[in-house]
């Protein structure tokens, strides 16, 4: 390790401790290579421009020093792991809150051309016709809108994301004029409007909501930060690496105890 390097457990104590250390750490962070190259990814493979990189990057470092500092007892294994799951929910979140942020990752998606033609052929392989391909190819783009819009894209290949969103749509309407041979296939993103834990995720909640939240403890402040605030980015395992938890387990069953007493103080 060069000299003056921290490593992760010191980074996360750095961080802790504040003042010139911590701008150290931060600093560390931002100059680190593998770290870069995992945001980038998540960029690129969500139709990011050159440019949205570096917005993207920022915001996955304020959050990272304000998570750190806000879960003193939370561990974490590897950062470029970390900050891959966190950008791809930064990254959807974005495409949600910026109209120029989606229009650039839907024309990311149409300029791949080999897209039509491999919807098509699957189409057809399927017992499909090809004019179905291309109308549910265009249905796919409406779609698509409508789920970075509504902040249901959680990160990853967006153009896989668009593939399959256009093949369950082709399958959704075989399902409803030819019921027996087809099973029901849901959605790729289905509409959880009504959910208000789904709502309090996606920064479209009633201050209700977020004052009941207040009320509950912090260990379950906590677990709901790391699970639904993050659009279930951490396994129960990890979280349970993250709090002091013996297993996910465990986890799972504070999460539903803490779930349930949420929705008792609405």
């Amino acid at each position: 390790m060069k000299q003056n390097t921290y490593d992760v457990p010191e980074i996360i104590r750095a961080i802790r401790q504040g003042g010139k250390a911590r701008d150290r750490a931060l600093k560390q962070l931002f100059s680190d290579k593998s770290i870069r190259a995992v945001v980038k990814k998540v960029q690129e493979e969500g139709g990011g421009e050159a440019f949205d990189f570096f917005p993207l990057f920022k915001d996955c470092i304020v959050f990272f020093d304000r998570y750190v500092r806000l879960f003193p007892g939370g561990s974490i294994d590897g950062v470029p792991e970390f900050f891959g799951k966190l950008a791809r929910f930064k990254w959807g979140i974005m495409l949600k809150e910026d109209e120029g942020y989606r229009k650039g990752a839907i024309q990311f998606v149409a300029e791949d051309e080999s897209l039509l033609r491999r919807l098509t052929a699957k189409v057809m392989n399927n017992g499909g016709r090809e004019e179905d391909g291309e109308n549910f190819y265009q249905q796919g783009f409406v779609k698509l809108h409508e789920q970075l819009n509504k902040g249901k894209y959680n990160g990853g290949a967006i153009r896989g994301y668009f593939f399959s969103t256009c093949y369950h749509l082709w399958l959704n309407s075989l399902k409803k004029h030819k019921p027996e041979p087809y099973e029901q296939v849901p959605e790729p993103e289905p509409d959880e409007k009504d959910d208000p834990f789904r709502q309090f995720e996606i920064k479209e909640f009633k201050m209700e909501f977020y004052k009941a939240f207040l009320k509950l403890n912090e260990r379950c402040r906590n677990i709901i930060t790391l699970k639904l605030f993050i659009r279930e980015s951490f396994s129960m395992d990890e979280i349970a690496k993250m709090l002091g938890f013996k297993d996910g387990k465990a986890v799972a069953g504070a999460l539903f105890k803490c779930r349930k007493k949420w929705k008792e103080l609405l």
